[in-house]
């Protein structure tokens, strides 16, 4: 029998402003001529969580080497975690499609200092070249870049600070203001900040932890004078792409770019997103008729496993919601949405003679659009929020219902859909791979999603990194709370919060079958199998007084978080306690009968919301494992 892991969570959809509409602008956008001018950049090396380095290129052969040093042999730590000294760095073209991404782990206390990431445009045409590159934290790296011939160049930071390398690295120091810009915030940390008009006449200075902000005119050029005595800058309201001259800050123009109708975008993949969404006709969006599952009863109870698609969380049961709540209107900013529809590719996608709904072009037709109108939503950082606050945790907690169907149905479209919908979510899963928090339930959907990125063949780099991550994270030798058998949660144990983390360490197991997330389960399960005793009628509790944020009827299901996925997986003491709650049949299922405490345990231990409204929101997760 064929193995097949079937997965599929909905999260909550990013609440951010469409852009805004400026036609007049767009017209004159395009096509770019680029101001000539001579070479000039910022002195290196470049310091912050991620550096995106602007390259201006007036044509002709170009030659990019992106260099990454460490000023020690040792890396440091997040929240007493030990982490890798590790680099991901992205090269694009003018079109800004990717040409090379390449992750490097710098070996441990010993080895190399420096390493170097170069990429060749043999007769690359005029444009903009972009590298980002994303550092892990506390590595102690910083970046630098050279270009054959020499170029201007503009460098940002990615939502996080820029530390300057010297005192005066950005002394001077030019942006753009975007159209839609009307104001800036200025974020000075230890370091004195002061803002100028080109005519000399200085809005703002600033300096100490304060955030100031100030009145700045649409469609300009703004001189940044940055003098760093201990710590950095950052600052919000436009793209942070700072230029060493004006002439450069004209030509990159804040990396802006525009939809025919004038939708203000910060990224080409955007531009292409938003023709194709406006290409499709009304016959190829148009639902097909909602199935009336009663009739395929036989094929449901000839395919056990199939029960976990129909019922209060099984998305067949809900596509009549599905296909009704999507926002169909071209001429609207909310087109594809508005809420998040990640169970559309499940209706397409899944085979076998229990699904009417297989291999409707109309639904991949709308589930793309609905991914895309999420991702048209992408700031220039390539996250969804703009600023300088660099914790990543609330943005994983979205991610899971982006990355899961790409692995299960990536490999299945054409391949221009394919790369098409992989340059479009692959920004921010770039930003955070490598990023760790002091909660680990979201540091761990990271791991996932990267494990999906590269299952649905996005390339082994995302494997690479995935196998990485989780030999930080499931290592007793860089984990301190895993040799006490738990992952840590706010810097300490939490008997709740663990079994979202075992949760997405064991969805990452059962796709990848890496074997150091398998002994980090066994040994959480083997440590919380000590806080569970059976009732008299053989129900499980947990104990939860230790654990914070979280009581009542969450406790079991948390503490069992992952159980449905490893129960076959994990023998002996580990499985010891874990009373399997999945007595759903397809016979119950379609009798409507629930399991004997009236909670639909088919999902791998998530807490889950069964309603209309959690199908689509993030509140409901369906992940279950079984041989069909």
């Amino acid at each position: 029998m064929k193995r097949i892991i079937f997965a599929a969570v909905c999260s909550a959809a990013v609440s951010v402003c469409a852009g805004k509409l400026y036609p007049e602008v767009a017209k004159k956008w395009y096509p770019q001529k680029l101001e000539k001018s001579a070479p000039k950049r910022f002195a290196g090396p470049f310091e912050s969580g991620e550096v995106d380095f602007y390259i201006v290129h007036h044509g002709g052969n170009l030659k990019v080497t992106l260099s990454a040093t460490r000023s020690t042999l040792k890396s440091g730590t997040v929240s007493r975690a030990t982490v890798p000294q590790a680099f991901f760095v992205r090269f694009f073209d003018a079109e800004e499609f990717p040409v090379k991404k390449e992750f490097y782990v710098f070996p441990e206390n010993k080895g190399n200092k420096d390493k170097s990431v170069e990429v060749v445009y043999p007769k690359a045409p005029a444009g903009i070249y972009q590298v980002r590159c994303a550092v892990s934290q506390s590595s102690k790296i910083q970046v630098d870049l050279k270009t054959e011939p020499a170029c201007s160049f503009g460098v940002a930071p990615s939502r996080d600070l820029m530390l300057p390398t010297t005192k005066k690295q950005f002394v001077d120091s030019y942006l753009y203001t975007p159209v839609d810009c009307n104001s800036l915030k200025l974020h000075f940390y230890g370091a004195v900040g002061e803002l100028y008009s080109l005519d000399g006449k200085m809005l703002k200075s600033t300096a100490g932890k304060k955030t100031v902000t100030v009145g700045v005119k649409p469609d300009s050029i703004y001189k940044l004078k940055a003098v760093n005595s201990w710590r950095g800058f950052a600052l919000d309201g436009a793209p942070a792409i700072l230029c060493p001259d004006i002439a450069t800050a004209k030509n990159i123009r804040g990396s802006v770019e525009f939809a025919p109708n004038g939708r203000l975008l910060y990224h080409k993949f955007q531009v292409r997103n938003w023709k194709w969404m406006h290409s499709l006709k009304k016959d190829q969006l148009t639902a097909p008729p909602v199935a009336d599952l009663k009739k395929l009863k036989k094929a449901f109870l000839d395919n056990p496993g199939s029960e976990t698609l129909v019922g209060q969380s099984g998305m067949l049961s809900h596509a009549k919601y599905l296909f009704d709540v999507q926002n169909l209107d071209p001429k609207s900013q909310d087109f594809g949405g508005t809420e998040n529809l990640a169970y559309l590719s499940g209706l397409w996608g899944i085979k076998g003679p229990f699904n009417p709904y297989y291999g409707n072009e109309n639904l991949l037709n709308r589930y793309l659009l609905n991914v895309y109108y999420k991702y048209m939503k992408l700031e220039e950082n390539g996250t969804f929020h703009t600023g300088w606050v660099s914790y990543s945790g609330g943005d994983a907690l979205s991610t899971l219902s982006t990355y899961m169907p790409f692995y299960l149905f990536g490999k299945k479209v054409s391949e221009k859909i394919h790369n098409e919908w992989c340059d479009t979510i692959a920004p921010l899963i770039d930003r955070f791979s490598m990023d760790r928090v002091g909660c680990e339930n979201q540091t761990a959907h990271w791991l996932v999603d990267m494990e999906c990125m590269y299952k649905g063949g996005a390339g082994s780099v995302y494997g690479d990194m995935a196998r990485n991550f989780a030999s930080y994270l499931c290592s007793t030798e860089y984990n301190p709370y895993l040799r006490a058998g738990y992952l840590q949660e706010n810097y300490a144990v939490d008997a709740t919060y663990n079994g979202l983390s075992a949760c997405n360490v064991a969805y990452y197991y059962a796709i990848s079958g890496d074997p150091k997330a398998k002994e980090a389960l066994r040994r959480i399960y083997d440590l919380f199998n000590l806080t569970v005793a059976p009732e008299v009628d053989g129900k499980l509790y947990g104990a939860s007084g230790f654990a914070h944020r979280t009581t009542g009827s969450w406790r079991d299901r948390q503490w069992g978080g992952g159980t449905g996925l490893m129960k076959n997986e994990l023998a002996g003491p580990s499985m010891k306690g874990l009373k399997t709650l999945l007595n759903f049949t397809s016979e119950n299922i379609l009798a409507g009968n629930l399991t004997p405490n009236g909670t639909p345990e088919i999902n791998a231990g998530l807490p889950a919301t069964f309603s209309r409204r959690g199908l689509v929101s993030g509140d409901s997760c369906c992940c279950a494992i079984r041989k069909w």
